[in-house]
């Protein structure tokens, strides 16, 4: 516009003087008063009133030209500053410009251009579109360009690369359109470095939110508080719970609450009460744990964590959280505290068995010396003497405390078990009338015998005692109130789970149980009350009842069984006591005895106990018996005897002893002499002593306390065995 302008200005002289020379001409060539007829104007010269006239249109001329030309300099300044606007917009853009030739040379561009490449203007103007992007030839550039003439522009993506040989991802926006006749492109370029991380980790996120809806063990969810109900449950909660995500949110929560477990309902739906009356609070969150219904009747444990949503008033307008599986958690929970408490109750009835067992034992030493003086008193006593019966009345006595230490042993379940063959149908047929005599006269027995039933190898007595205790506590909880007692019997095979909701306090193999079962409709237990059921004398009528259910639980321990229980207060209760079938017939307790080397009785009998009175009472039944004692206090002195005495027939061997206990001992012996004689004596049972010495060459044994009969019978079985 400024040459325009400057070729105006060098006009406007030259046209003035031409104007000038070109008056007078004008004036002589055509005389202005004169009219078309020759005729002259009316009030003037001719002449001069045509030089007039041309005068002022030729200062009219000159007004007009001056006019245009201060338009066209104000057009110009005016254009001049929109393109100064133009390329100060273009250069602080954040985006590139290019303007392309038709073959990709650059024309021109901006510096957002320059910098993002790394090259200089200079650099630029002198290279090819081609050149800073690797995806492009310039063919397809040319057959690019030829399509866009007169066209939209278009937008694609492509890759530039910078002077260091990084590239970047692009987007371009171009057009063509013609230029003072030629046709350009024009590129808007922008690096989308950040939008392609930023749709990656978008896309990364959408995933794990996804993985997140479709995850069997989390649900998402939104309660809508106006309307009370789910308006979004997410696809796992049908994996989850086997309900149609369409039939929760098609309910109102209060028509659901029955899907939620009844010890956790008024819970839960107190506190979601709450939260919907706490509407303008800042913020509600809520973590709770409850058990929700599923379609297959069971239950599944939810951790649901929820957040309180409020709209622009502060108004409470939903609920969004997660519900997550923790039902094997919880399992496993509820499974380590159980083993836990059958930890706790198994230390606990360890604990009390080995004290029991420890004064059952002290005890029948004692009533060894009782007995064994009181039997040889009443042998050498005058039958009319007046002193028999005080005699008498003390070995009753004595019998009686060892049938309280054989309870003590039973509780330690180290009883004496005289272990054979038994049918339970027929035991507990033979055990009616006693069983129906001790019970309450308002109770009805019943009695459902399965048969055929697998016999057990098993103490008939001890499951006498195990049966009338049941009975009777049966009876008790009748409270002498019209009721029904139950007795059944059975097997059932069982498993790993079924033994765990046992009374299991020693590990016992799966497989064939018998059963005997004692029910009642009587006041039932609460499980505090069911805990403490088989503690020593705990009872919930009054004190000093004996060992009772404790007894119980030792004679089922001793015979490797268990027991179940299932009690509700006022309801009743069932005692179901599990006993292993019978494989084959229980093996004989001791080995086969060496052979004898007597053939009556006499001979020096080595007799070991640290207890003097026993030592003591045996000597006085030895010496009755035809033998010759000899004593010693503990196995070590036993040794040395041994050695110095080559011409002993029997050793009478105490089991439990300081310094050197009796097994210890024994195997001592029979390195001295692999043909020794060893009569075992304990206070525990032959059951729970001849698995140690098993194969071992044990002679015989004989449980305390004993008195001259037994022991007479222990020595006679040893010679028996050595004529065979």
């Amino acid at each position: 516009m400024d040459h325009i302008s400057s070729k105006l200005s060098s006009l406007f002289p030259r046209t003035l003087l031409f104007l000038v020379l070109l008056s007078p001409v004008c004036v002589t060539a055509a005389p202005i008063g004169e009219g078309a007829g020759g005729h002259t104007l009316p009030g003037g010269d001719p002449y001069h009133v045509g030089a007039s006239v041309a005068i002022v249109a030729l200062v009219a001329l000159l007004i007009v030209m001056l006019r245009q030309m201060r338009h066209i300099r104000e057009t110009s300044r005016s254009l001049a500053e929109s393109e100064r606007r133009f390329r100060s917009l273009v250069e602080q853009a954040g985006d590139g410009f290019e303007l392309l030739g038709s073959q990709g040379e650059i024309l021109d561009l901006n510096s957002a251009t320059s910098n993002g490449l790394g090259f200089t203007r200079e650099e630029l103007l002198k290279m090819n579109i081609t050149d800073i992007d690797p995806l492009l030839s310039r063919e397809a550039f040319a057959t690019q360009f030829a399509s866009l003439i007169d066209q939209p522009p278009v937008i694609f993506e492509s890759v530039h690369q910078r002077k260091d040989g990084s590239t970047f991802p692009v987007e371009i926006r171009t057009s063509v359109f013609n230029l003072g006749g030629t046709h350009v492109a024009l590129a808007l370029t922008r690096d989308i470095t950040k939008r392609r991380q930023q749709l990656a980790e978008l896309d990364y996120t959408n995933k794990c939110f996804t993985q997140a809806l479709n995850s069997r063990h989390h649900v998402l969810y939104r309660l809508n508080v106006a309307e009370g109900r789910y308006d979004y449950l997410s696809p796992a909660f049908e994996q989850m719970t086997g309900h149609p995500v369409t039939d929760f949110q098609k309910n109102s929560l209060e028509t659901l609450k029955e899907y939620f477990h009844p010890e956790d309902r008024v819970r839960i739906f107190a506190t979601l009460d709450q939260a919907f009356l706490n509407r303008t609070a800042a913020t509600v969150n809520l973590d709770l744990e409850y058990r929700l219904r599923r379609a297959d009747g069971g239950y599944c444990w939810l951790r649901d964590s929820t957040t309180a949503c409020f709209d622009d008033q502060g108004a409470l307008e939903c609920f969004f959280g997660s519900a997550h599986d923790i039902t094997e958690r919880k399992e496993a929970e509820e499974e380590r505290s159980r083993l836990e408490q059958q930890l706790l109750h198994t230390q606990k009835l360890e604990s009390l068995g080995v004290l029991a067992g420890g004064i059952a034992h002290d005890f029948n030493n004692i009533l060894t010396s009782i007995i064994g003086n009181a039997d040889l008193a009443l042998a050498r006593l005058e039958p009319e003497s007046p002193v028999k019966e005080n005699l008498q009345r003390i070995e009753k006595s004595a019998a009686r405390a060892a049938d309280l230490a054989k309870q003590m042993l039973a509780y330690s379940g180290k009883g004496r078990f005289i272990v054979e063959l038994t049918d339970l149908n027929r035991l507990v047929e033979e055990m009616k009338h006693m069983l129906e005599v001790s019970v309450s006269k308002k109770a009805v027995v019943n009695y459902n015998l399965t048969r055929p039933l697998p016999l057990i190898d098993a103490d008939a007595t001890q499951i006498r005692q195990i049966v009338m205790n049941l009975v009777i506590n049966a009876s008790e909880a009748l409270c002498e109130q019209e009721g029904v007692i139950d007795i059944g019997t059975g097997s059932v095979q069982c498993d790993e789970n079924y033994l765990q909701g046992t009374w299991l306090t020693d590990a016992i193999p799966e497989g064939l149980y018998v059963f005997v079962e004692v029910t009642d409709t009587g006041c039932g237990m609460s499980p505090e009350i069911a805990a403490k059921i088989f503690d020593p004398f705990f009872t919930t009528k009054f004190t000093g009842r004996g060992l009772g259910m404790a007894a119980v639980l030792g004679i089922v321990r001793g015979h490797r069984g268990t027991i179940k229980i299932d009690s509700v207060p006022r309801q009743g209760t069932t005692f179901r006591v599990l006993l292993p079938a019978s494989e084959k017939a229980l093996k004989a307790a001791a080995s086969p005895a060496c052979e004898t080397r007597w053939r009556k009785s006499e001979g020096k009998v080595l007799l070991v106990d640290d207890e003097e009175e026993v030592r003591n009472i045996g000597c006085q039944m030895l010496q009755a018996l035809g033998f010759t004692p000899i004593t010693a206090e503990n196995g070590r002195e036993a040794i040395e005897v041994f050695k110095n005495t080559p011409d002993l027939v029997l050793v009478i061997l105490d089991l439990t002893m300081p310094q050197m206990d009796g097994e210890q001992c024994f195997r001592e012996l029979r390195q001295l002499d692999p043909k020794v004689l060893v009569l075992m004596a304990s206070g525990y049972s032959a059951c729970e002593v001849a698995p140690k010495f098993a194969g071992t060459g044990l002679a015989g044994f004989v449980e305390k306390p004993f008195n001259l009969s037994t022991l007479r019978k222990a020595i006679e079985g040893i010679a028996e065995k050595g004529r065979q």
